[in-house]
């Protein structure tokens, strides 16, 4: 079978689970009604609202834990059936992650660049202007760093169970430091040096200096970094992923 079919078998079954669907679109909306509103006055400086800032950061935080989709469409136990299949049908190993990796990396980069333009043109949420496209750049090759990690995850924690447990309180992590739900710099230099081990960092800080400052300077850094990441993570899949341990 080739990798676009099995591509499009998986985003159809991503498709049919409610809970990944509302994640993605709904939840994301939410949270940043509720932060904005429970932050409303505390962003005033330089034309800031706090709809603006957790416009921004509630979606990298779903884009953060994209990782977690993944792992629910590799190895989720209403897929495993069709996945098991193919493992038994002439189907590259290859293609059997790759197709999760890519899935989820299409099924997640199309809702959220629906929920960016709600933002945008519903919301009057500041996301750049004409440089909206950047920002919509940035979110993808970090969606695709997660994707990619999720995956990898899955392939040598063999089980679903045992990948969410540690990728939830890693992510919660990264985005602590990251500034998601509130900015870290004021915490102390410690704090400040500590939160650029998290990859969320420099997706928000670069978005913010597109957006604000109209700085391009970490743009291409940020999306070679993700990419780069992203690759290495797909040859730890190719490394770890035993199809026999699977099933």
């Amino acid at each position: 079978m080739n990798l676009l079919k099995v591509i499009k078998i998986d985003i159809i079954n991503i498709l049919k689970n409610p809970i990944l669907v509302l994640y993605n679109t709904i939840y994301p909306l939410i949270l940043i009604g509720l932060f904005g509103f429970i932050a409303n006055g505390n962003y005033g400086g330089e034309g800031v609202t706090s709809y603006d800032y957790y416009g921004i950061t509630m979606i990298i935080f779903t884009v953060l834990y994209i990782a977690l989709t993944a792992s629910n469409t590799f190895m989720e136990k209403k897929v495993k059936k069709g996945n098991i299949r193919l493992i038994y049908s002439p189907t590259s190993k290859t293609i059997i992650f790759l197709s999760k990796i890519f899935s989820t990396f299409i099924f997640a980069s199309v809702l959220f660049t629906i929920i960016l333009i709600i933002e945008k043109y519903i919301l009057g949420i500041n996301l750049g202007g004409e440089n909206f496209i950047y920002i919509i750049a940035l979110l993808i090759s970090f969606n695709l760093l997660m994707c990619s990690f999720g995956a990898s995850m899955c392939c040598i924690f063999k089980s679903e169970e045992a990948t969410n447990k540690f990728l939830s309180p890693i992510n919660m992590l990264l985005a602590l430091l990251g500034g998601l739900f509130f900015p870290v710099d004021s915490l102390g230099k410690t704090v400040e040096k500590l939160s650029y081990i998290s990859p969320v960092k420099w997706i928000s800080e670069c978005i913010f200096k597109i957006i604000y400052d109209k700085d391009f300077s970490m743009f291409v850094p940020t999306i070679a970094i993700c990419i780069g990441s992203s690759l290495i993570f797909i040859i730890l899949c190719q490394i770890t992923f035993k199809p026999e341990e699977y099933i």
